[in-house]
């Protein structure tokens, strides 16, 4: 049998699954009133964190998640969405210590140890105290850099760090498919897919959203562009990612370039061109477009850009109310800028976890 505050909770789990946040935080709020005996329960108060960390209420939320920590000391899931919560305040020394926290205590938390790794091509940690740490420290002493790459000096780095991992990381396995180099505003892409998905519209946002696109060969290239992204200096205020791209039924090798207008999209894309025909690396294709490839699907002219903006796909009028419903129904905060954490440059154990799974592409 279970007890009314067991039930509760439960009803918590498939509203917080199934229903707009409000709706789950209404039930919270109630279920806090009419049974006083739920905070004795960890999982009640990680489900309270949880919500609050998805509407973006940090402070709430890392107060949710000690409450959880107090009354049960091993609690891996409540120090891991902590770690959660500091990544995105931006203090990355609490979230690595708090992700690490969980792995510690359950050693076959997958999602814990990613999270270290993660964590890592961010931050540097004072001590060097867990395997992960040592990993990624031997790994820091193998840099490729873009004066003096080939195929050859390629395929020895990937050789040597292999042999560190190999040596002391039993699962290679790794969930990320992409490196980012971050060092830019917040998107809030999740926000705008959500809204996507639901109402079929594209935010107002993402009409100042450019992309430059360029495939690569294959996973030695793409290796190449990683290093262009990282070591050219008209590219360091931008947000830029080379990955794995598995989208339309095949298995791609990408690099993007974020930028925020049409004229700084053309200028990026430009320069890139010469850069990479000086470096002799001989991509697919490169090509600017705008937003997300799925908004094309519904709206096969919004990714196209022209110079005459009266040409372009626009933002439509009836869509801002559709927004400002969607945003107040999910309790979304559009005033909050959520920290950005600015990417190590430098190897790590994150990129070689990456980079080994674009190798394994044939």
């Amino acid at each position: 049998m279970f007890t009314p505050e067991q039930l509760q909770i439960r009803k918590i789990i498939e509203s917080f699954k199934t229903d707009p946040l409000n709706n789950t935080l209404s039930i919270i709020n109630k279920s806090n009133l009419n049974y006083p005996n739920l905070n004795h329960y960890p999982v009640y108060h990680n489900l309270s964190g949880m919500v609050n960390l998805r509407l973006q209420k940090y402070e709430e939320a890392v107060l949710n998640f000690k409450d959880a920590i107090k009354l049960k000391k091993d609690f891996a899931e409540a120090y891991f969405n902590l770690g959660l919560a500091f990544f995105d305040k931006g203090e990355l020394s609490l979230s690595y210590t708090n992700f690490l926290k969980a792995y510690e205590i359950k050693k076959d938390y997958k999602k814990a140890r990613d999270a270290v790794i993660e964590v890592l091509s961010y931050y540097t940690p004072k001590k060097n105290i867990s395997i992960i740490d040592k990993i990624n420290l031997k790994l820091k002493k193998f840099q490729l850099h873009l004066k003096d790459i080939s195929n050859t000096k390629i395929l020895t780095f990937y050789k040597n760090c292999k042999e560190i991992v190999d040596k002391d990381l039993k699962d290679l396995s790794y969930e990320k498919n992409e490196i980012l180099i971050r060092k830019s505003k917040f998107l809030n892409c999740q926000r705008h897919k959500a809204l996507f998905n639901k109402h079929n519209i594209i935010s107002k946002f993402c009409f100042s959203c450019f992309k430059v696109v360029i495939e690569t060969k294959d996973a030695i290239d793409l290796i190449k562009l990683t290093l262009v992204f990282q070591e050219s200096n008209f590219l360091k205020f931008f947000l830029r990612k080379t990955m794995l791209d598995k989208r339309e039924n095949k298995i791609s090798f990408k690099g993007f370039v974020y930028c925020s207008s049409i004229d700084e999209t053309i200028q990026i894309e430009k320069k890139l061109k010469e850069k990479l025909n000086l470096f002799l690396i001989e991509p697919i294709s490169i090509h600017s477009k705008r937003g997300c490839s799925e908004f094309g699907v519904s709206y096969p002219e919004y990714p196209k850009i022209n110079k005459d903006n009266s040409l372009n796909f626009n933002y439509k009028k009836n869509w801002q109310n559709i927004e400002k419903n969607f945003d107040t129904s999910q309790m979304i905060n559009t005033s909050f800028e959520k920290k950005v954490n600015a990417t190590l440059l430098e190897t790590s154990l994150h990129n070689f976890l990456v980079i080994n799974k674009w190798m394994q592409i044939k």
